[in-house]
Formats: structure tokens, C-alpha cells, sequence
């Protein structure tokens, strides 16, 4: 029973095998198993399972219908952990949020998150060399970075943008005469008031979380 609920939740994620098993840091072959019924995991290993899918162990097992009945995190070193989608940083158009199909799932601690707005929740983007992020604001090529929408904007803090169909990562300050300075590695640009409030320089959400702690 397991095994066709894991693969129920596994589509309804959007996930693919290897995705799922990069999460759980298992081989893709693993996941195959379980859902073929081979194998089944460990009580640790379903716990992990059920937070990556967002559902409840119950209903993995099949002992539960409703995909949320006693859902729970998975404590891992004592801190909860969400499974966000992922995000390619070159895919980004300046939406106010990414509506394309994530590339995969992975598990952020909570610690990181704070605040969650359920309609627009955290998301993680993956960048390469060519669509590098902010190096100045800590987070290094071919690293990931957790963006949550529900954190309050703050003058000098690092956020994921949108300005004229593009999408930035910038240190976003803003101005006594309410444009906005945005500075990625020593070059500035700076954003009219006018075009910030007319809508065509979105602030999407802060960057929380790189391969350093963000201030």
C-alpha cells in the first residue's frame, strides 16, 4: 500500500524519482523500489518522506485518506524542516512569483523561514554561471537560495526582484525620494520612484537563506 500512496504523492509533488531521491539523499533505484513494493523504509525514512511530500505518514501508509491528517515535519538534528520547490534562476521573467514547474523539491529548515504566506510560499532558486546571483550578498555560483514572499521588506536587505520582465538578485535600499537602489557586486542601479509605483519593479520576496547566512 505504501508504495502506490508514495507514488500517488510523488505526481501530485510534480516530482520525479531522482528528484524525491535527492531530497532523501538515496539513489533514484531506491525510490523505485519502495514504490514497487521491494522494499519499505525505515519509520525514520517515512517521516522524511512524508515531509518532502507534504503529506502525513498515515496517508503514505495508507491508513488515511486525507493527504493532511496529522501531518508533521520531520525533525532532523531537532529543527523542522518544509519541502519548497526549486527554481531555475535563468527561467525567471520578473513574475511576481514563479508560476513554471519547479525543477525539483529540497528540505529547508524552518529556522529559515519564519513567517509563511500559504499562498505564496518559499521557494528555492538554482543558478549556474552564466545566471549568477549577488556574490556580494553571500551566495556563490552553482549554490542555491531560499527566497520567502511573506518576510516584511527592509532598506539594505538582499531580495529576489522583478524590474521590466527580468528577475535579480540585488541588496535592495531604499531612497528618501522613494526610488530604489539595487547594488550587486559593487555596480548600482538605481529605480525611479515612478516606475516603483507604477508596478514595473516588483520586490518578490527576501532572500533568507544562501550558501551563507544572508543579512
Amino acid at each position: 500500500m505504501l508504495g502506490e500512496q508514495l507514488m500517488r504523492a510523488r505526481k501530485a509533488k510534480h516530482m520525479s524519482r531522482p528528484d524525491l531521491a535527492r531530497v532523501l539523499q538515496v539513489i533514484p533505484n531506491t525510490i523505485w523500489r519502495w514504490e514497487k513494493g521491494e522494499r519499505e523504509p525505515d519509520d525514520e525514512t517515512k517521516s522524511k518522506l512524508a515531509a518532502a511530500l507534504d503529506v502525513s505518514v498515515a496517508y503514505l501508509m495508507g491508513e488515511s485518506e486525507n493527504d493532511k491528517d496529522n501531518c508533521i515535519q520531520f525533525d532532523i538534528n531537532k529543527n523542522k524542516v518544509y519541502s519548497i520547490p526549486v527554481y531555475k534562476y535563468s527561467k525567471l521573467r520578473g513574475e511576481e512569483y514563479p508560476t513554471m514547474t519547479p525543477e525539483s523539491y529540497t528540505l529547508v529548515d524552518t529556522r529559515n523561514l519564519t513567517d509563511i504566506n500559504p499562498l505564496k510560499p518559499p521557494f528555492a532558486l538554482e543558478q549556474d554561471i552564466s545566471f549568477r546571483m549577488a556574490n556580494t550578498a553571500g551566495i556563490s555560483p552553482l549554490h542555491m537560495a531560499v527566497v520567502n514572499p511573506a518576510v516584511p521588506f527592509i532598506s539594505g536587505k538582499v531580495y529576489l526582484v522583478g524590474y521590466n520582465g527580468q528577475s535579480f538578485v540585488r541588496r535592495v535600499y531604499d531612497n528618501p525620494d522613494n526610488s530604489k537602489e539595487l547594488v550587486c557586486d559593487g555596480e548600482r542601479q538605481t529605480i525611479t520612484a515612478i516606475n516603483a509605483q507604477a508596478g514595473k519593479f516588483i520586490i518578490v520576496g527576501k532572500v533568507v537563506k544562501g550558501i551563507y547566512d544572508i543579512d
